[in-house]
């Protein structure tokens, strides 16, 4: 039943729930920690059972566990938490398909779902536990979640429901929860009828903007994203670059298929682009954006150096802004025109690589009436702190809808995120040498954070900001009673 694979861990592949009530019984009986592994893309603390706690350790792999069904009279998808959104480059057993994808078959039956986030390479549990989320102040994917069913700490089967009571309903506490109520098995979806998205996206030199950056009137980022149905903007604020792309797209109506799109039964889809081919080939493209996020990577911030370094240093500096503009046109030049499947053009960032783009974050998410503020605190820490506060990849801003999810972010009010990025592969560590002043600037706004990214250790401060913390606490602990999923980093964000 268990596997190797090349993360150097030995999993459990359940083939169905029984499958699974067994292994957490016996996690339960042997006192050790078990986790569930979905596509991996958060922090390996949020994923992953230490070996060094004097506990065993049990890993799940829900790769068997990906078959969807479907309600026509409801127009409910009901999928196991295994199955994949889309399809998993990176599946480590290579059973994920478009095929067997959640969204390709909804898509399939003429349906489909309000959002979903910037990639579709996740499992359905592991997307939802971590509350990953598009950039609209309009739809969210979690206004369709209408039952999750999982195996808790005692292996006993609960399914939660979304129409049984009011804000107390536990329902609200299971999306999301990092895997600390249970192993998530399956998850009902309440669809609506397929559409089509159409959008652009183009480039600007931040203070020629047609979009204020830093200002909170009508062409502020918030005004844009009040107005507009789907939102997502990359600001590279770097001294002599200081550009911005901004990505936006709505549900096509009657008026906006012609002779170029087709017809809604006769669609014509031209396919969103995040990056230009070169001589042909949009690896080719990708391998070389590698090749310069490793070379500037130097600066993301440099350890301690020689002085031949330093020197290497400064010239790498004055070659970078000319570097990353060249990869940046503005105006009519960066303009790209896209529409698409719902399922296809709202992940704008599903072709980028893992293995040649790999990227780390931080994202805070803050009050969306405190955006300005928080933008011009980042505006002065980037013109103070230079490469060591910017980086050497983009800032990503999006939004997010309220949520009455409790440990959502977005709990209880509408958000703006900010997505500081940092290329996998720099010199350091991103949560030792990076983020802390980020963190530290953004307090004062009492920001929330993305769960399955770089968190800052501070319950004391995260505690008050979700009035729900206290009631999930609570459930965790009647339904985990020997903390079989609580693992230490868990412990140490939470505060227990």
């Amino acid at each position: 039943m268990g596997s190797d694979h090349s993360d150097g861990i030995t999993y459990h592949h359940p083939a169905n729930e029984d499958e699974v009530i067994a292994l957490v019984r016996q996690a339960r009986a042997d006192n050790a920690l078990l986790r569930v592994r979905g596509s991996a893309h958060s922090v390996p603390g949020a994923i992953y059972a230490p070996h060094d706690t004097g506990r065993p350790t049990v890993h799940l792999l829900l790769d068997r566990m990906i078959a969807a069904s479907f309600d026509d009279t409801t127009r409910r998808a009901t999928a196991q938490a295994g199955c994949h959104l889309g399809k998993d480059p990176s599946d480590p057993t290579r059973s994920s398909t478009w095929e067997n994808g959640l969204f390709p078959q909804i898509d399939a039956r003429g349906w489909a779902v309000p959002d979903m986030g910037g990639i579709i390479h996740q499992s359905v549990g592991g997307f939802l536990s971590t509350a990953s989320s598009g950039g609209s102040l309009l739809h969210s994917i979690y206004d369709a979640i209408v039952a999750v069913r999982l195996v808790d700490g005692t292996g006993n089967v609960r399914t939660f429901h979304r129409d049984e009571g009011g804000a107390d309903n536990p329902f609200f506490a299971t999306v999301p929860s990092m895997g600390l109520l249970g192993v998530i098995t399956e998850v009902t979806f309440q669809c609506l009828p397929r559409y089509h998205v159409i959008g652009t996206e183009t480039t600007h030199d931040v203070d020629k903007s047609p979009i204020d950056l830093f200002g909170d009137g009508p062409t502020s980022l918030r005004a844009w994203a009040e107005r507009t149905e789907h939102v997502r903007a990359l600001w590279w604020p770097q001294r002599g670059v200081e550009r911005v792309t901004f990505w936006e797209a709505r549900r096509m109506e009657a008026d906006d298929y012609n002779a170029e799109t087709g017809t809604p039964d006769a669609f014509r889809p031209r396919k969103y682009e995040l990056m230009e081919k070169v001589f042909g080939s949009r690896k080719t493209a990708q391998t070389l954006a590698n090749k310069v996020f490793r070379t500037f990577g130097r600066l993301n911030p440099p350890p301690p150096r020689s002085l031949l370094s330093k020197l290497t240093d400064r010239t790498l500096a004055g070659l970078y802004a000319p570097t990353i503009k060249a990869f940046l046109p503005t105006g009519e030049k960066s303009r790209k025109r896209f529409w698409d499947l719902w399922w296809k053009a709202l992940p704008m960032d599903n072709e980028a690589s893992d293995t040649l783009l790999p990227t780390e974050f931080t994202e805070a998410w803050i009050p969306l009436e405190r955006a300005h503020e928080a933008m011009v605190a980042l505006r002065e820490l980037f013109r103070k702190g230079g490469f060591l506060s910017t980086g050497t990849h983009a800032t990503e801003l999006y939004v997010g809808k309220k949520s009455p999810f409790w440990l959502s972010p977005g709990f209880g009010e509408h958000t703006f995120r900010i997505d500081l990025f940092w290329f996998a592969k720099n010199e350091g560590h991103a949560e030792k040498h990076f983020y802390p002043q980020h963190w530290e600037l953004l307090e004062p706004f009492q920001p929330r954070y993305h769960w399955g990214k770089h968190l800052p250790v501070a319950p004391a401060a995260l505690r008050p900001r979700f009035p729900r913390w206290d009631d999930f606490l609570r459930l965790r602990a009647q339904l985990d009673p020997d903390g079989i999923f609580l693992t230490p980093y868990w412990k140490e964000r939470l505060g227990i």
